[in-house]
């Protein structure tokens, strides 16, 4: 296998030595290929979904029966994604990271999303939400980037479809309704249009934490999740403080102190991913299930308190003077 895969680099770069190669990361392979091809090859390919096919659900081993997990039950294990670090927030546990950066590689995540379905025989679940799986996929993103020293390519899976619960956006192939984000996409746009290039650290105190007991199809159980995962990133027009509150039903109430920076505007703006729970609209929905509001919020000094909805996904928008 490296033997062929050295061949086709070669030949790829006899054409364009410019070109940026990436390969899987297989047992032995990146090791092996960084010893014989040096530097021409720059990346790791890492593919990545959670939960897949739902069959069962269990606790500590046991069998759970589906039908008796609320709504919160399954909505808290759908949003503690991917992997918890010990804080209890969104990371990865990838062995192609520390081996990248042993290696001197980058990873590229060529395929990810959440992308789960529920395949049981027997009652309705009390939850069957894309909506869920968007602030799930939300979860993916803060991992991707607490990864970012390493994680250079993030490729959410897959743009456009007619029915793949997993498209960003749904289309009708007979083009007779207008197409519609779907949450995991929507929620991905939501990032790429509210934040900065720059990754900032934070630190936090008194996050309240919930334990995940359940492990269903790829998702794991989890002693510790943070209900609200925050992070913050800066560009040189504006700070921004990201959170998930994965809370199903209570708002969160946060205090943000800026004083680390210079001077910034008093108007803040809040934007604010939300959506409902049913998929399919009832009377008067939009057929789109999230959707994205703005408040303005104004401060003076050094801090502020805001208080994030729950099931949402907000972006703190500070522009510096």
């Amino acid at each position: 296998y490296v033997e062929c895969l050295i061949a086709y680099v070669e030949a790829m770069r006899a054409v364009d030595p410019s070109i940026r190669i990436i390969i899987d990361d297989l047992p032995n392979v990146p090791e092996r290929v960084r010893e014989r091809l040096g530097t021409k090859v720059q990346y790791l390919a890492v593919h990545n979904y959670f939960p897949w096919g739902i069959s069962k659900v269990t606790r500590d081993g046991e069998d759970v029966p589906i039908g008796s997990l609320t709504a919160a039950d399954i909505w808290y294990a759908w949003v503690a994604t991917p992997r918890m670090d010990e804080s209890g927030r969104s990371s990865y546990g990838a062995e192609a990271f520390p081996r990248a950066r042993e290696l001197g590689y980058k990873v590229a995540f060529t395929e990810w999303n959440w992308n789960g379905w529920w395949q049981h025989r027997g009652p309705r679940p009390a939850l069957d939400s894309s909506f869920a799986k968007g602030v799930g996929a939300a979860g993916f993103l803060h991992a991707l980037m607490r990864a970012g020293d390493v994680v250079e390519i993030g490729c959410q899976s897959m743009l456009v479809g007619n029915r793949w619960g997993i498209t960003a956006i749904r289309v009708d192939p007979k083009a007779q309704r207008p197409p519609y984000y779907m949450p995991t996409g929507q929620v991905t746009a939501f990032y790429s249009k509210y934040h900065g290039e720059n990754f900032l650290s934070v630190e936090e105190a008194n996050v309240p934490t919930y334990e995940q007991p359940y492990r269903l199809g790829g998702t794991s159980a989890k002693k510790k999740v943070v209900y609200v995962d925050a992070l913050a990133t800066a560009s040189d027009k504006a700070v921004y403080f990201h959170a998930i509150n994965r809370h199903f039903d209570e708002p969160m109430e946060v205090r943000i102190d800026l004083s680390a920076f210079g001077s910034l505007e008093s108007n803040v703006v809040h934007h604010v991913f939300e959506g409902r729970l049913n998929d399919r609209p009832r009377a008067g929905e939009p057929r789109q299930i999230g959707r994205i509001r703005h408040e303005q919020i104004r401060f003076e000094g050094t801090t502020f308190e805001v208080t994030f909805p729950p099931r949402t996904v907000s972006c703190i928008e500070i522009m510096r003077k």
